[in-house]
């Protein structure tokens, strides 16, 4: 056997070399996204249900008595503006979840989502006073669903 046959056995054993490693790493790629989608999942599902839980006999009084338009106390408006706080958080991590992938849902859906958490009586008023504690692209986002909500109203 010659240089050149070595040579080239060596080429090809080489060639087969890489393209062994880019497809065990096209599934290592495969299988971290996967991960990252079931962590975006758990981490948003966690946020849900810390917001769900949070909703306490008080709370519940509060919307009810923002649905019949009754005035609040001073106390009653500090624990409104904390769970809408919350909501709006969980709200604002899952749609950043959502533009980096790491959960896939329907740009309609979140948006519909979204919308029903914003009907909440009182919300678009918060939301005004409360808006620069939060993400530029997520203040267009909410004032989107704001304007269509409205849009609709009307």
């Amino acid at each position: 056997m010659t240089w050149d046959a070595v040579g080239a056995i060596g080429e090809i054993v080489g060639a087969l070399a890489v393209l062994i490693t880019l497809l065990y790493l096209a599934s290592q790629i495969k299988q971290v996204k996967k991960d990252l989608h079931v962590s975006g999942y758990r981490e948003i599902n966690k946020l849900y249900m810390d917001t769900s839980s949070s909703v306490t006999p008080e709370i519940a009084q509060i919307i009810a008595k923002l649905e019949i338009e009754e005035e609040l106390e001073p106390w009653e408006s500090i624990l409104r503006d904390e769970y809408y706080f919350r909501i709006m958080t969980t709200l604002e991590v899952a749609w950043e979840h959502l533009r980096a992938g790491a959960i896939e849902v329907d740009n309609e859906d979140a948006l519909s989502t979204i919308r029903a958490y914003l009907q909440k009586p009182g919300y678009e008023e918060w939301w005004e006073r409360h808006r620069p504690g939060f993400l530029a692209h997520w203040q267009e986002i909410v004032d989107l669903c704001f304007d269509t909500m409205n849009q609709e109203n009307n």
